[in-house]
């Protein structure tokens, strides 16, 4: 997740906080982790550089007793799975959203929060960025041209990321464009 050994021990950093640090979250993931039994579930899971990754875990029970939690980086397999079901319901003429975005919107459908109150709930640097990174800026050319380092770039994306409950680039771009944040042709 993008600490080494050496760290985690000499600042004492809670790598399971620090990768789930929603507490209901966080609860989710441990309570599969204490009951697993050699079978597979994916979490979202934050990195050290903010990302958020699709990752999968298991717990396996050794002959010797030991337990073992084991989990693989998936984000790769998730985006290709979705790019196969939106092409699938493209070539039937239907429209596809990401699971992400569904259930995003079905939230706000039951919960009466419009995408437009979405983005007044963020602070005007998260739209900056936001804005930014819908146009195809870099990380370094955010960070250029907001004079921020790129490590501050990169923790307001986790930031909007969590707030939208929207964990990919294209989501954000989705989302820019249904707000008005940006134009198409921008």
């Amino acid at each position: 997740m993008g600490w080494t050994h050496k760290e985690i021990v000499e600042k004492n950093v809670d790598v399971f906080a620090e990768c789930y640090p929603d507490p209901d979250y966080r609860k989710r993931v441990a309570a599969f982790v204490a009951r697993s039994n050699a079978h597979w579930e994916d979490f979202k899971t934050k990195t050290r550089d903010g990302r958020i990754i699709d990752t999968s875990w298991t717990r396996l029970q050794l002959s010797d007793g030991t337990s073992i939690g084991i989990g693989k980086d998936i984000t790769q397999q998730k985006r290709a799975e979705q790019l196969g079901a939106s092409y699938a319901a493209l070539a039937l003429g239907e429209r596809y959203l990401s699971p992400e975005i569904s259930k995003h919107a079905v939230a706000n459908q039951y919960s009466g929060a419009s995408v437009s109150s979405q983005l007044v709930e963020l602070t005007p640097r998260q739209r900056e960025v936001l804005k930014m990174i819908a146009k195809g800026h870099s990380t370094k050319d955010i960070a250029r041209t907001l004079e921020i380092s790129a490590k501050t770039v990169e923790t307001h994306r986790a930031q909007l990321m969590e707030r939208l409950q929207i964990f990919d680039v294209a989501g954000l771009v989705r989302f820019a464009i249904r707000t008005g944040l940006i134009k198409i042709d921008d």
